[in-house]
């Protein structure tokens, strides 16, 4: 649409020419077309509407997939992010993998190779026979823990079978340090003294200990102890002491002064008499085929030799003018001796057998009783007889 007047170019619904302003004159045709335009503009503003209304819809739909947390935090994930989200993810897991794998490989590794590890399998091997095998493993072993009790006596059974009596009497005696107490570590040795006649280790070994317990293990390897039936004690009368030994092999030697019986003694055949009083010290050992000696045996006896009570004499003295008999009495196993002189009576003095008679004058009578088999003497009794025969007594009787 142009200017009728100007001629220039006019928009569709100007009523003016920008240009020279004159009035424009709207035909029908120009009211049709601005009815037009207007439907236009009415139809463009209704799609809008529309898209704007199906674009609402659309974010509803998708609100309604979103998960709760992600509308409660106003956030949408789109596709890529997710999909990036999820490779971070399985790169996460797949280092965490590889990690638990070379971790768990160490381990493994460290458990296989320690000692706890390493000993049940020289056990294993020990108890199958692998005593090579076993030794070698063990000895990886023992450098992890070299002051293993267990480790030890393993080493020292095992070193035992492959005849290495050296180191297994060096673990050994190693366990002994750790352990004092340990029987398997006395017994080990033993066997190993034993099969090499090693006498005076085993006796040396003994001296090592206060267990009883290990004590015992002794009684197999020593040789027997003679035992005597009369114990130490106070005596008051002679001894006759019998030795004995569970193995008729096994010969005693014997002193009674003290001295040493491995040296000094005397081959034991018959009961020992012991005769003498005060302390007498007895010692025995025995030897076994092989030239090896006992540990000593000792009992000490002392003989107090019981004394007799004095002899009674009846009567007991006084003055007679007649002939008078005089009796004299005494313990049993005892002998009564006597004298008329005052002197003190012993064995070679006068036995009394019998009745005596008083003999004429004034008498002093000792006895003394002394026993049979110990000598011990009582103390001596004297006793004054005086006699006068009366002779005036006698004339007369003769004249009557």
């Amino acid at each position: 649409m142009k200017c009728s007047k100007c001629g220039t170019e006019l928009k569709v619904g100007c009523v003016y020419c920008p240009k020279c302003g004159k009035e424009m004159q709207v035909s029908d045709s120009t009211l049709l077309e601005d009815d037009f335009l207007s439907d236009l503009l009415e139809e463009e503003k209704n799609h809008k509407t529309d898209n704007e209304t199906g674009e609402k819809t659309a974010k509803a739909d998708s609100a309604k997939k979103i998960p709760e947390n992600d509308r409660k935090k106003g956030t949408r994930k789109s596709p890529g992010r997710k999909s990036s989200r999820k490779k971070k993810i399985l790169v996460v897991v797949v280092c965490l993998i590889c990690i638990a794998a070379v971790l768990g490989g160490i381990l493994c590794y460290m458990k296989m190779n320690s000692f706890s590890s390493l000993y049940r399998k020289a056990e294993i091997k020990y108890n199958t026979g692998m005593y090579e095998d076993a030794r070698e493993i063990l000895e990886k072993a023992m450098r992890k823990e070299p002051d293993s009790q267990n480790g030890c006596l393993l080493m020292g059974k095992i070193c035992e079978e492959l005849g290495e009596t050296d180191d297994a009497e060096a673990a050994y005696k190693k366990l002994i340090d750790l352990n004092p107490d340990s029987t398997e570590a006395y017994s080990g040795l033993l066997r190993i003294y034993s099969q090499q006649g090693e006498y005076d280790k085993i006796v040396a070994l003994k001296d090592t200990t206060s267990q009883e317990e290990i004590l015992a293990l002794f009684e197999d390897y020593l040789v027997k102890v003679p035992e005597a039936d009369t114990q130490s004690g106070d005596y008051s009368d002679f001894l006759e002491v019998e030795l004995s030994v569970p193995d008729d092999d096994l010969e005693i030697y014997y002193t009674t002064d003290g001295s040493d019986p491995e040296k000094d003694g005397k081959k034991y055949e018959d009961p020992i008499k012991i005769q003498k009083e005060g302390e007498t010290v007895l010692k025995a050992v025995c030897k076994d085929r092989n030239g090896n000696y006992s540990e000593p045996m000792e009992e000490i006896y002392n003989i107090k030799f019981a004394i007799p009570n004095m002899p009674v004499v009846s009567p007991d003295g006084g003055q007679f003018y007649k002939d008078t008999s005089i009796t004299i009495s005494s313990d049993s196993g005892t002998t009564v001796y006597y004298t008329w002189d005052g002197s003190t009576p012993d064995k070679n003095s006068h036995k009394y057998t019998g009745a005596l008679t008083v003999p004429e004058g004034n008498n002093i009578l000792s006895v003394i009783a002394i026993n049979d088999k110990t000598g011990a003497a009582s103390q001596v009794l004297k006793t004054n007889f005086i006699y006068y025969p009366d002779t005036s007594q006698s004339e007369t009787d003769k004249a009557a």
